[in-house]
C-alpha cells in the first residue's frame, strides 16, 4: 500500500510514499509533537509528503532521519526566551544602562525583519519585564546615542544568527554611529538561535552572544568517517534534484542549519524551504 498526497496530483503515474515510509514520517510527527493532518492541502504534513514524493527510498530515508534533529521555534515562544535572555544579561552587567537595538546592519534600517517584530513584543504595554535602566530602540541605534555613557551596554536583537555577517554588519553600524572609542566589548547579541560559526565570527572581534539554543552544522559536525561521505552524498543528490543555487548548497554559507524561526533562514539545508507552497517551511 502506499500514500497519495492530497494535492501536486498532475501526472497520471504519481510516484507514492510506501506504508513503510508514511509509518517513519507519521512516527517523527508524533515524536516533535506536530499535527498530522492529511485533508489540508497546505499542512506542514502535506508538504513533508510531497517533498519526499521528490526523493528515492534510500534519500527519503535520510531525509527523516535528518529532520529528527530539526528544531521548529513558533513566535508565541519568542518573547519568554528574549526575557529569560534580557535577564542574563542584566545579572551579567547590573546597575548599568543598556540599550536594546535591532541587529540590523545599515542597508537594512527601516525593513520590518523579525529583529524589529521581537523589540515590538518587548516593548508591548502588557509585558512585565522590569527593565530598570533598560531602553529599546525598536528602528534605529542612532538615535540613542545621547544617552549612551561611558559604561553603557548595547544589546543586538535578532530571532537567528546564522553565518554571522548580519550581526556583524549591525556590529559595524554601532562602531560607525557611536565612534571609536566604544568597543565591541560593550555590544552583545541576542538571539534564540545562533549557530556556532557565526557565534565564534562575532567572538572573533570581541562581541559576546546570549543564545537559548546554539548548533552546530547538522551533516560535517555529526556525522564522521564513512558515514559522513555517504550523508554528503546524499544531500548533495538531493540538492541536484532541487536545483539548489551554488550559492545555497547545504544552506546559505554552507551552514547546514536544521532550524526554522516564523520563517526558515536560508542557512538551514535548501529541502526544507526550496519551492513555494510545496516545501515544508516557507523562507
Amino acid at each position: 500500500m502506499s500514500f497519495q498526497p492530497a494535492f501536486k496530483q498532475k501526472a497520471a503515474s504519481t510516484p507514492q510514499i510506501s506504508m513503510d515510509i508514511l509509518a517513519k514520517l507519521e512516527t517523527l510527527f508524533t515524536s516533535k509533537k506536530w499535527e498530522i493532518d492529511t485533508r489540508k492541502g497546505m499542512s506542514l504534513y502535506n508538504r513533508f509528503c510531497n517533498t519526499l514524493l521528490k526523493f528515492e527510498v534510500e534519500e527519503q530515508l535520510f531525509l527523516l532521519e535528518l529532520t529528527q534533529r530539526f528544531i521548529k521555534i513558533d513566535i508565541d515562544k519568542y518573547l519568554p526566551i528574549f526575557e529569560d535572555l534580557a535577564y542574563q544579561i542584566r545579572s551579567d552587567y547590573p546597575g548599568v544602562d543598556i540599550i536594546f537595538a535591532p541587529c540590523l546592519p545599515k542597508e537594512d534600517l527601516g525593513v520590518m525583519k523579525s529583529a524589529r517584530v521581537a523589540l515590538y513584543q518587548m516593548e508591548a504595554p502588557s509585558y512585565s519585564f522590569d527593565w530598570g535602566n533598560c531602553w529599546i530602540e525598536k528602528d534605529d541605534i542612532a538615535k540613542k546615542v545621547k544617552f549612551i555613557k561611558d559604561d553603557t551596554i548595547v544589546v543586538l536583537v535578532d530571532d537567528f544568527v546564522g553565518t554571522g555577517e548580519t550581526a556583524i554588519g549591525a556590529v559595524h553600524y554601532v562602531n560607525e554611529v557611536i565612534g571609536s572609542d566604544f568597543s565591541n566589548d560593550r555590544i552583545k547579541v541576542l538571539a534564540i538561535v545562533a549557530l556556532c560559526a557565526g557565534k565564534q565570527a562575532l567572538s572573533d572581534i570581541g562581541v559576546q552572544v546570549y543564545s537559548k539554543y546554539e548548533f552546530n552544522k547538522g551533516i560535517s559536525d555529526y556525522f564522521e568517517g564513512d558515514a559522513l561521505v555517504d550523508a554528503k552524498t546524499k544531500m548533495e543528490t538531493i540538492e541536484s534534484k532541487l536545483k539548489v543555487k551554488k550559492g545555497f548548497r547545504f544552506g546559505y554559507g554552507s551552514s547546514e542549519a536544521l532550524v526554522c524561526m516564523v520563517r526558515c533562514p536560508n542557512n538551514t539545508f535548501p529541502v526544507y524551504w526550496l519551492g513555494k507552497k510545496t516545501a515544508p517551511y516557507e523562507r
